[in-house]
């Protein structure tokens, strides 16, 4: 476990290289843990339909690693994963920390005001 850890330090950096060092992709800042197969424990792995702007993150990352691991897969959990959410919608902004799916949500509303279900 610890050693997941610190590899996910290294190959973050790695990652954010290849990005010139920034810790953005596509105006997202993104940080990942890739943990190993086994050594951690899974649930059930319920699915998101995750936002463009995360999904560019995903596949830019997605890219990087299959570069440099290519006998490796990845599987992103998505119920373990948080966010940092930035809201403009009052007189001053708010800074959420939201899991996945909520973040998902908050962002639907980026396009429109209002949604009936």
């Amino acid at each position: 476990m610890f050693k997941d850890m610190s590899t996910s330090k290294e190959t973050l950096v790695e990652f954010r290289a290849t990005k010139g060092g920034q810790n953005e992709v596509a105006g997202v800042e993104f940080a990942m843990e890739v943990l190993t197969n086994g050594h951690w424990p899974s649930d059930d792995q319920p699915t998101c339909t995750i936002p463009p702007t995360m999904g560019k993150c995903r596949s830019d990352f997605e890219t990087f690693y299959k570069n440099k691991n290519q006998s490796k897969n990845l599987y992103w959990l998505y119920n373990a994963g948080s966010a940092e959410v930035k809201v403009l919608f009052a007189a001053k902004p708010y800074q959420l920390v939201t899991n996945v799916f909520q973040a998902a949500v908050l962002d639907l509303y980026n396009s429109k005001d209002t949604y009936t279900v």
